[in-house]
């Protein structure tokens, strides 16, 4: 589905991202983990169009297109890459907090002219986070961190996305919120949603993915099956921590 070949992106003389070459398959949930600074949020900023970028190859091909049809991203702008069917949930959640739920969950779905069928998406997101319904008039600002990041997604997933980019979706939440956010998660991939993750806790990300990538510096350091990459030492020692790490199948 999506194609990476030699992205580099860069802030003045500074290389943040070197050459990196990398794919995500149809259906796939596929995890970017590494160290901070490694050049993650970066990467998934420059494929949502959010940051200037060069590359040799940045192709996407949404589920609307045949198995010959493919998008060329380098050229194409940021507004009309969630149309095209690739849709970001920031670092930081990104909400529009003067805003209610329902408006935030609206503008996810700007591009969308069917209202019936925006109506039927969003009663799915407020099935499957009945907290933002009980709130949805309620200003975006006044939620906690949690439900603020189910907002995000939620707003994401209304464009209805061939391709979901998570940025650091565990970020500042506490072990119980982390755990529902990942269980909605892995509820998206298995629907069909292709995802790629970017997760600073590597454990977790590793164990609900299929593939991984471990960027380093700026550069894919290793790659491979998730459960591979879990047992692998090198990861284990340079990724990983100890075994206290957090396990989403015990926890669950």
């Amino acid at each position: 589905m999506l194609e990476v070949k030699g992205l580099t992106v860069s802030y003045g003389g500074i290389q943040a991202v070197k050459g990196v070459s990398f794919d995500v398959r149809k259906g796939e949930l596929v995890c970017l983990i590494g160290c901070n600074g490694a050049g993650k949020t970066t990467t998934l900023k420059a494929l949502a169009g959010l940051l200037p970028f060069e590359a040799h190859q940045l192709s996407f091909q949404p589920n609307n297109l045949d198995n010959e049809s493919r998008l060329n991203l380098i050229t194409q702008p940021a507004h009309e890459r969630l149309p095209s069917g690739i849709a970001l949930v920031p670092e930081g959640r990104g909400v529009f907090k003067r805003m209610s739920i329902e408006e935030n969950l609206e503008l996810g779905a700007y591009h969308q002219s069917n209202k019936a069928l925006m109506k039927e998406d969003m009663e799915k997101i407020y099935a499957t986070f009945p907290r933002l319904k009980e709130r949805r008039l309620q200003n975006a600002g006044t939620l906690s961190g949690g439900e603020q990041q189910m907002l995000a997604i939620g707003r994401a997933l209304m464009g209805r996305p061939s391709l979901l980019l998570l940025d650091e979706p565990s970020m500042g939440l506490a072990p119980i919120m982390v755990e529902k956010i990942f269980e909605v998660i892995q509820a998206v991939s298995k629907s069909g949603t292709t995802i790629l993750l970017v997760e600073q806790n590597a454990h977790i990300a590793l164990q609900i993915a299929d593939r991984g990538y471990v960027m380093d510096s700026g550069m894919i350091e290793f790659e491979g099956k998730a459960a591979s990459l879990l047992i692998d030492p090198r990861v284990r020692e340079a990724y990983l921590g100890d075994e206290s790490a957090m396990d989403v199948n015990e926890s669950a």
